[in-house]
């Protein structure tokens, strides 16, 4: 779904990139400054990035200050938790500049971003959920009426992602006609998948409620 977020903004003259889309989505994140209070939260998120010296320069730590943790310090997790802790004294730090970086290219570690994003979303009333965040970035996907001739892209997107079937279900085909897709690939059996997702995609794209945008709404309920 986030490949075609990338691919596919709602931006007709071309002018909104990638980052748009994790701006805006990054913009439900609560940027309240961070303090040294909440370094064990922060360690605690990142547990599993080890590349803590180019996290820092994401971060806006300069190469000085991140080369003399690394000098004064030997154990990487030690320098990692230095890192921040600099980070957090900067009173420049929050969780949304936090997830930026965790987004970004040279990081590229959206699974622990996104589960920030649902863990500290700016929400001082505690009325918006998780779903708010996957709909304003579904929000900036084309939402043009997709037709046949956008078979191939679309098929490119999800075969050996999720079983047919299963897309099937969430881009709302009957039950009825996904049984009888897999009836009519049956005799098919070397390239029964490859077939059953091309039916389900036609048949979804003959709905003329397909889209882009749809797509996405239906690979983030799986």
């Amino acid at each position: 779904a986030e490949q075609i977020i990338k691919d596919h903004p709602n931006n007709p003259n071309h002018t909104v990139n990638t980052m748009t889309t994790l701006r805006t989505a990054t913009s439900l994140v609560d940027d309240t400054p961070l303090t040294e209070s909440d370094l064990v939260p922060v360690l605690e998120s990142i547990v599993e990035v080890t590349d803590w010296y180019t996290l820092g320069l994401t971060l806006g730590i300069s190469n000085f200050d991140l080369e003399s943790i690394e000098y004064r310090h030997y154990d990487w997790t030690d320098r990692r938790r230095k890192m921040i802790v600099h980070w957090l004294k900067t009173e420049s730090g929050s969780w949304s500049s936090l997830v930026e970086a965790l987004k970004s290219p040279l990081i590229s570690r959206m699974d622990i971003a996104d589960q920030i994003m649902k863990d500290h979303l700016d929400d001082s009333n505690h009325t918006v959920n998780t779903m708010t965040t996957l709909r304003t970035a579904t929000s900036l996907v084309d939402d043009t009426p997709l037709t046949g001739n956008d078979l191939l892209p679309v098929l490119e997107y999800v075969i050996g992602v999720i079983k047919w079937d299963s897309l099937g279900n969430v881009l709302g085909i009957p039950a009825f006609e996904l049984h009888c897709i897999q009836f009519d690939c049956y005799n098919n059996i070397h390239t029964m998948d490859r077939l059953a997702y091309r039916k389900v995609i036609l048949k979804w794209l003959c709905t003329g409620l397909a889209s882009w945008s749809s797509l996405v709404e239906a690979l983030k309920r799986l």
